[in-house]
């Protein structure tokens, strides 16, 4: 498997940063097509890198607790007996 189609199947899940030696244009717009968040071409700046790593992981924390707060929701309501919910307040 190479890159670009481990890229796709991590995207999903996690930000990935190409760092690559390949600096074609064609390439470039490859990474991004399968889901890249960055492409750094070599040779690089090892603060660069670690800025963008940290940047990109801070773009992603709002996703991410909005999702475990969503699944703890969720479990939360599902261990919850039906009968221990409170009824609708009604209105007339």
């Amino acid at each position: 498997m190479d890159a670009l189609a481990t890229g796709l199947l991590l995207t999903r899940e996690i930000p990935v940063i190409f760092l690559t030696a390949l600096s074609d244009s064609k390439d470039e717009t490859k990474g991004f097509a399968v889901g890249a968040v960055d492409y750094i071409h070599k040779p690089f700046s090892p603060p660069v890198l670690l800025a963008r790593v940290r940047t990109h992981l801070k773009l992603r924390e709002p996703t991410n607790s909005y999702f475990k707060l969503s699944w703890r929701l969720l479990v939360l309501r599902r261990q919850r007996p039906a009968h221990s919910m409170p009824e609708p307040r009604r209105r007339w």
